[in-house]
């Protein structure tokens, strides 16, 4: 049975994590207070600062030691139990011209299973986006 104190600790802690979301939404498509160039630098800031020094801060301040040992050994066979079945990326191909993940440009990405079970995937510009290049050179 769920008690109501084990509920409000779960609501506060998901409730302002939603209402965030929804506001950012809405300045977005409904107020249009934010262009989509705004919504690409915020994206790139926290792909490139926010997410690598959280992710640091977090590593850092981990205790492995004060850990859930039932977590750990939960953690330990499940890694030990799938090993046959699951699927592991034997390469990984960047075609050479993609420049970067700026988000303006699509990307194009194919994913092969060999016989015994390797995987390899290739990323590549979209084909859409390489005619519209080649259409804007060759027109004079």
């Amino acid at each position: 049975m769920i008690i109501i104190t084990e509920l409000y600790h779960v609501l506060t802690a998901v409730v302002p994590l939603h209402v965030s979301m929804i506001l950012a939404y809405g300045s977005i498509k409904w107020w249009k207070i934010f262009t989509p160039d705004h919504c690409s630098g915020t994206n790139r800031f926290v792909a490139l600062f926010a997410v690598p020094l959280l992710s640091f801060h977090f590593i850092s301040t981990n205790n492995p030691y004060a850990m859930n040992y039932r977590f750990i050994a939960a953690v330990t066979l499940q890694k030990i139990m799938f090993l046959d079945t699951a699927g592991s990326i034997i390469s990984f191909r960047l075609d050479s011209d993609i420049i970067s993940s700026d988000g303006k440009e699509p990307l194009q990405s194919e994913a092969e299973i060999d016989e015994d079970g390797k995987l390899h995937v290739t990323v590549r510009k979209s084909t859409s986006s390489r005619d519209s290049l080649f259409a804007i050179i060759k027109k004079p």
